[in-house]
């Protein structure tokens, strides 16, 4: 909560640029140790510039490539029960440097992949690097560049976690369009587990349904956030989705831990009065 109060306070100052800069700099000179070693015992593995994967992930290369792998490997495990993924077409929603997405082609070599990210620098580097999977660029508002029913399944991993909550409800309808019939998504968010970023105010506000923004950079960038309390999520997917499961994030040593949440689409579209 410190963090984000004093980040904010600098980008009223004008200085937000300066001390991510700063913080980049420093990160990239934490790790460089760790990350020649990771480069030299991995010669032909293509890896996303540092800031790129600083802005994304971490500027841990071991980390972004291992906890990557790790993460496909869950999403297949948490997706599997509820349809199978072997021929399917899966969406990566904020994709980013392919951090996840880059796996799958090894797990799933029958599916057709794809991957969509509002960073435009970072699809082309996708483009330019995985092979095998369609990567196209979207806005921080929709739409994306997929036709209706395209896919079997999605997921999202802390993608509306950077959003507004009018954005939120966007692009719920947007993947609403993108999936087949029935098909699922797989989200993970700030929940109850993340209240200890928030003021006194917040925490009540929260605890009574309410989705909290910490808007301290543009809408989409990883100093944007949002948390997003289980009944505002249970309200977000009332109409249009069936609610399979949701596994509530845990206090962990390294920090807390986000809700992950897996919804199938329903087969007609309820749209709002309000």
């Amino acid at each position: 909560m410190l963090k984000s109060i004093l980040l904010r306070c600098m980008r009223a100052l004008g200085l937000a640029a300066l001390a991510d800069r700063a913080w980049y700099g420093f990160n990239r000179l934490c790790n460089s140790g760790r990350n020649r070693r990771f480069r030299t015992t991995h010669p032909g593995l293509t890896l996303p510039p540092d800031y790129m994967l600083y802005e994304s992930y971490r500027l841990d290369q071991q980390l972004y490539y291992t906890d990557g792998q790790a993460t496909a490997q869950w999403i297949c495990a948490q997706l599997e029960p509820y349809g199978s993924l072997a021929t399917a077409t899966v969406l990566d929603w904020g994709c980013g440097p392919a951090r996840v997405i880059r796996h799958l082609p090894q797990l799933l070599p029958g599916a057709r992949l794809a991957g969509s990210d509002y960073n435009e620098a970072t699809i082309e580097w996708c483009r330019a690097h995985i092979a095998g999977i369609d990567f196209r660029s979207n806005g921080v508002q929709p739409p994306l560049d997929f036709g209706r029913d395209t896919f079997d399944a999605a997921y999202a991993l802390s993608v509306l976690t950077h959003l507004s909550e009018e954005a939120q409800v966007a692009w719920m309808t947007e993947l609403y369009r993108v999936l087949k019939p029935g098909g699922l998504l797989l989200l993970t968010t700030h929940g109850a587990a993340f209240e200890e970023k928030l003021t006194a105010g917040e925490k009540l506000r929260f605890r009574r349904g309410e989705c909290i923004e910490h808007p301290v950079e543009q809408e989409g960038h990883r100093s944007y956030s949002s948390f997003q309390p289980r009944a505002f999520m249970e309200r977000l997917f009332s109409r249009n989705w069936q609610l399979l499961n949701f596994a509530a994030g845990k206090q962990h040593a390294w920090g807390p831990e986000q809700d992950t949440w897996i919804v199938r689409k329903k087969s007609v579209m309820v749209m709002s009065n309000e």
